[in-house]
């Protein structure tokens, strides 16, 4: 016998106690199902479990205590847990409490905690009433300033975009606006690219194999390459290119130093560029030409550089270069990144600041600049500062954090309204000296790669006439080691140009072979278990359970979602997944209220068997989840519903019958891992209605391309 399942009959028992036991379960939901089947009615399931403010006493994952601890605890989340796991109205809360009897609140979070720290829950079986919950019953109510927020971010968080593969439409839906991401956008049969190298000689020569490559990529596309005058006879004699046009962006000879403007008259620019183009890419490393794409008229921009930075860039190759000019034996102290450097989400901006009257909080309000360090150790110092009146300025929270690569948080600190409040004036730029006491400060360590630092300042909670300035971030070196002169695994400028245009190829055709054509791969026999099944004009595969809660749709959704496409299609639906995933899976199948079209295959299927179920279905429906993948893979029909953790366009399943619909919120992409870590009750999940999914579904099926909202 194990705590997960209990080897007693159905009904059987009048009480079950877990003490400290639901923290250690991976499948939690199983758990708890099976300790809930056993209960008579009015038996009592009673659980404790340690809280997360006063046993863990931090803020996510992992416990500093008990490494087996799968997630924190708070009376919240513990309740989630019991809401999306047991049938509502099979159930009556009797007694939800937290217990700090003795509990010593002076020993700090560095030491085991004294006395009693834990949640205490009680649940009574009830006999469930025989009417179902409505289907059009609205999602839990959240706080009306996030749902405002999110209302008010929608366009600015996902704007309707159509580049290489991929495209992305917002939707209006309710609760939440819904992006529905394209993974199979069709591209034209002769596409036309236009590509920049507007180098000197020596640059243009490196540049030869990239060039070559992009032929090889693009064998039947028509080219037009814009090179300066000086390298025209070499552009013709490489026979690369379908035609040759000329712009002298830089002198020939720049031997006596450029001042960073066009050499020529960028009117010569628009008419070597002239034209409606699928494909715009600039062959350059260095970032002088970046801004040139801008005036081509291109459905797909192409290059070198960061995201943030160059916002109109479709497809873009984060650069290797940046350490150039830092990469040394030269200290790094009392540098200013000035708010101009931060993407930001205040309305006042100035050359010197940015301010916020928090009407937009909950959310990041200043990121970035993506940075590249060299190895040591740093001390970052935040701009901050708080003005107006101090009221309610408590009930603000400001969190700082130093993050490396997006999703890996190297520093983190926490601060009032008040304590902001008494803060000195916000950091002058540039910093006349360095400050060792004044302003917020972070410490981190950076161990010099191709990593990218930002710094963040997250905003919660709105005080009553405030604002808040930001005024940049100081940066110091604290202590450094010496960079290698020579480093082996450093890429060639040649290298760069050539991944970028690979980067171009796999971003701009279909990653998987569509089923339909013929160069359609076979996924194997299907298994014998689907010659059996009743004829219906549908076949619909449910992978409903993820390796993640957070990634995870409510079951309840799926049983809505079940429900509604097995009354209203001629459907059979097939329910896959891993034999621990059995009770979800079988909890779905009982509240169809259809076994002769609803069947249950988890732990009935070997993974070998997979692919050919999928293939030979007409739509998959799953989470951000393998399966999405290998369905993508095999071009079986796709829709997967994405949480706000990860972001589609960076994990969705890229097949030619692929799509993905996630609800837009403003704390996306959260990167938690955890359903524990998130402060708004699964918001971006709960408020994906089971009719949001439906009607997408239903215009997949009917071949419309699944615009529906």
């Amino acid at each position: 016998m194990t705590a997960r399942t209990l080897p007693f009959a159905d009904l059987s028992q009048d009480a079950v106690f877990a003490s400290h036991c639901l923290e250690h379960i991976q499948d939690f939901p199983n758990a708890l199902r099976d300790w809930f089947r056993v209960l008579r009615i009015g038996g009592f399931l009673v659980i404790m479990v340690p809280h997360q403010y006063l046993y863990e006493k931090r803020i996510a994952p992992p416990s500093r205590y008990n490494g087996d601890h799968k997630r924190f605890y708070t009376p919240g989340s513990l309740m989630a847990d019991i809401e999306g796991s047991l049938q509502p109205n099979s159930y009556r809360l009797r007694h939800l409490a937290d217990n700090d009897i003795g509990f010593d609140y002076a020993l700090p979070p560095d030491r085991h905690s004294g006395g009693c720290y834990e949640l205490e829950l009680v649940i009574e079986k009830i006999e469930a009433p025989r009417w179902p919950l409505a289907l059009e019953d609205p999602a839990p109510e959240r706080p009306s300033s996030f749902d405002a927020i999110a209302a008010a971010l929608a366009e600015d968080v996902v704007r309707p975009s159509d580049a290489g593969s991929q495209a992305i439409t917002t939707l209006p839906a309710s609760p939440y606006a819904l992006a529905l991401y394209d993974f199979g956008k069709s591209m034209p049969a002769r596409r036309r690219i236009v590509a920049l190298k507007l180098d000197h000689f020596g640059d243009f020569i490196i540049g030869l194999p990239a060039l070559a490559k992009l032929r090889e990529a693009f064998p039947n596309d028509h080219i037009r390459l814009v090179v300066g005058s000086w390298n025209r006879a070499a552009a013709e004699a490489c026979r690369l290119a379908d035609e040759v046009m000329v712009y002298d962006f830089f002198p020939e000879n720049a031997r006596g130093g450029w001042n960073g403007k066009p050499h020529t008259d960028l009117e010569l620019f628009h008419q070597a560029t002239a034209g409606v183009f699928d494909i715009a890419v600039d062959l350059r490393v260095d970032e002088d030409t970046r801004h040139l794409l801008e005036r081509i008229e291109a459905h797909t921009k192409c290059g070198i550089g960061s995201s943030v930075r160059f916002g109109f860039l479709d497809v873009v190759l984060p650069f290797d270069h940046a350490l150039r000019s830092t990469n040394s034996y030269k200290r790094i102290s009392n540098v200013l990144y000035g708010p101009e450097r931060f993407t930001s989400r205040m309305p006042g901006r100035s050359a010197f600041s940015h301010t916020t009257d928090f009407k937009q909080t909950d959310t990041h309000l200043v990121y970035g600049p993506y940075i590249q360090l060299p190895p040591g150790r740093y001390r970052a110092t935040f701009g901050l500062q708080m003005s107006g009146l101090p009221i309610r300025l408590g009930r603000v929270k400001i969190t700082i954090d130093v993050v490396r690569d997006v999703t890996e948080t190297l520093a983190s600190q926490t601060y009032s309204g008040d304590e902001l409040a008494r803060l000195p004036a916000p950091l002058p730029a540039p910093l006349p000296a360095p400050l060792d006491t004044d302003g917020l400060q972070l410490e981190f360590i950076s161990d010099g790669g191709l990593a990218r630092y930002e710094f963040r300042v997250h905003a919660a909670g709105r005080p009553l006439r405030a604002t808040m300035t930001f005024s940049g971030v100081r940066l110091d070196q604290l202590e450094f080691a010496a960079a290698a002169r020579f480093h082996r695994a450093d890429l060639h400028i040649g290298e760069q140009l050539s991944l970028l245009v690979q980067l171009l190829a796999d971003r701009t055709r279909p990653l998987y072979a569509d089923r339909r054509g013929p160069a359609a791969a076979s996924a194997g026999p299907p298994p014998a278990l689907l010659a059996r099944l009743p004829a219906a004009r549908y076949r619909i595969v449910i992978a409903p359970i993820s390796n993640s809660d957070l990634r995870d749709w409510p079951i309840e959704h799926y049983v809505s979602l079940v429900r509604m496409l097995a009354q209203q299609l001629d459907c059979v639906l097939l329910l896959v997944g891993t034999r621990p995933q059995t009770g979800s899976i079988g909890h779905i199948v009982q509240q169809s209220g259809r076994p002769d079209r609803v069947f249950d295959l988890s732990g009935r299927t070997a993974w070998a068997e997979i692919p050919a179920i999928l293939q030979a279905a007409d739509l998959v429906i799953c989470n951000n989840s393998g399966i999405g993948h290998l369905a993508a893979s095999v071009a079986a029909p796709t829709l997967a519903v994405y949480s706000a953790s990860h972001q589609p366009q960076e994990w969705g399943p890229r097949g030619v019958h692929s799509k993905a619909l996630m609800a837009v919120l403003p704390c996306s992409p959260c990167g938690f891992d955890s359903l524990a870590e998130c402060p708004h009750q699964h918001a971006c999940m709960q408020g994906l209605l089971p009719e949001h999914v439906f009607a997408q579904a239903m215009a997949i099926l009917d071949g419309d391309g699944g615009d529906a909202a």
